[in-house]
């Protein structure tokens, strides 16, 4: 049942959608998640790392899209890339692509992300024509779909997901790092598999290009409320775009995309911090809404906040079966963010004396 983990994901998903819009209307202030728990804690180390999660969340998902772009290019157009050298090759080239994109300006970066995602939409819809197209004429099996494994560790969206799995067996889909490219070859062998890696590369580009966005915008924006390094918060004379922002996101991009590799490691790290985010935005909203604002704001049911706290803690847990080097990537770049706390501590200690000494 392939489909179950997606459907599961869009439940906790959608309850914990239901805590954020009450937070945000609550505090008209930008920040998300760091000044929700800025406003419950009145910790700076649980504001920053807070801030620094949701950082890496966004770091970590680019970084799968940049060597899921590789690989797709690789299986398109026949390169025979592997999965080593050649995939962290590629995949650093483009990090670096997407790096001069964010560097060249907020508008071009927003325009790329208004016309990928249309790109990326057509791949889907093809994967999910092409599934039930071959189920209907009798090549895919049904029954595989509902069939109970715990093999699989990647997909897609939720009904490419069953139209594939219908097609080509679970365990083989979890096979390298191109599955809907298999699902492609398997239903439609006639299908130009070449147009198909180039549409998917587009997918892998805008889930790329948009976390990194978001990544670099926030780290920007921490700076200048004094939870980040004032440092992150320059921006280039003439672009004006946070410059050395860009250029501290994209170092930790290409650490990822080199020294973790594979797709599965980075994709269930970005699932497991962001759940501990979610969590905290779950806790807040219980805590907060006790406290007395001016003005009118939006209320979600106080059952939805607590049921997806507990389903995010559960989630959380390795008694789900969650590799444990996702558990090892995390603590790796929390451990940088806890450097960086404390250069962020010591700077302003140090301007503090500065200002009482003038």
């Amino acid at each position: 049942m392939v489909w179950l983990p997606f459907l599961l994901a869009f439940a906790v998903a959608l309850v914990t959608a239901f805590s954020y819009p009450e937070l945000v209307t609550m505090y008209l202030r930008p920040a998300g998640a760091a000044l929700y728990a800025h406003e419950v804690f009145g910790v700076h180390f649980i504001t920053f790392l807070v801030a620094f999660t949701v950082m890496c969340s966004a770091i970590t998902s680019a970084s799968t899209a940049s060597r899921a772009f590789a690989a797709k290019l690789s299986g398109a157009f026949g390169l025979d890339l592997g999965a080593g050298f050649g995939v962290t090759a590629v995949g650093l080239v483009f990090m670096a692509m997407v790096a001069a994109v964010t560097l060249r300006g907020v508008g071009e970066s927003v325009k790329a992300n208004v016309l990928l995602p249309r790109v990326e939409l057509t791949g889907l819809l093809i994967i999910i024509c092409i599934g039930f197209w071959a189920i209907g004429t009798g090549q895919g099996d049904v029954g595989r779909v509902m069939e109970f494994k715990t093999t699989m560790d990647g997909g897609s969206a939720f009904w490419s997901v069953i139209a594939g799995t219908s097609l080509v067996p679970p365990e083989k889909l979890a096979e390298g790092e191109t599955p809907l490219l298999q699902v492609v070859q398997a239903g439609a062998p006639g299908f130009p598999v070449e147009l198909f890696g180039f549409i998917t590369m587009f997918a892998a580009a805008n889930s790329a290009l948009m976390k990194m966005l978001m990544a670099r915008r926030l780290v920007y924006g921490m700076s200048h409320e004094g939870v980040f390094p004032p440092l992150l918060g320059k921006v280039h004379a003439a672009r004006r775009t946070p410059y050395v922002a860009i250029g501290f996101t994209t170092l930790l991009a290409f650490g990822l995309i080199t020294f973790v590799g594979e797709i599965p490691a980075l994709g269930g790290t970005t699932a497991l911090l962001l759940l501990a985010v979610f969590t905290v935005v779950n806790i807040a909203v219980l805590v907060l809404r006790r406290e007395k604002v001016d003005h009118r704001h939006f209320r979600t049911s106080v059952v939805l906040p607590v049921v997806a706290a507990l389903c995010c803690v559960l989630l959380l847990g390795p008694w789900t079966g969650r590799d444990p080097v996702q558990y090892t990537i995390a603590a790796a770049l929390l451990s940088i963010g806890v450097l960086l706390w404390g250069a962020t501590v010591l700077f302003q200690r140090a301007a503090r004396r500065k200002a009482a000494g003038a």
